[in-house]
């Protein structure tokens, strides 16, 4: 059998973990090194991925190819629905305290 894992990949292996907690390799906006978001399991490191993801996902909310009873469920009408119901509770809490103040 051959052993997958030679010497020369171990040096590797330690010269990325050491080089790769660098600053230059510092995520400010997740606060982690490189090295924290490998191990984590980010799969923002998978740019193919990641990006496929993210069209999967849009392309699901939107559902531009959706008609009839179907168009009523997709991703903007249900945003709508949402923002809706948090504007008038937040009016019903307004007036309410309009009313106590009054």
């Amino acid at each position: 059998t051959s052993n997958l894992v030679d010497e020369n990949l171990l040096v590797a292996l330690r010269r990325w973990r050491v080089a790769s907690h660098f600053f230059q390799h510092y995520d400010k906006a997740t606060d982690q090194s490189l090295v924290a978001k490998v191990c984590s399991g980010d799969r923002a490191l998978m740019l193919a991925n990641s990006q496929q993801g993210l069209f999967l996902f849009l392309n699901n909310y939107l559902k531009q190819q959706a008609e009839g009873f179907e168009s009523m469920f997709v991703g903007k009408m249900l945003c709508i629905g949402a923002v809706s119901c948090w504007f008038f509770m937040v009016a019903k809490k307004c007036i309410i305290e309009l009313i106590f103040a009054g």
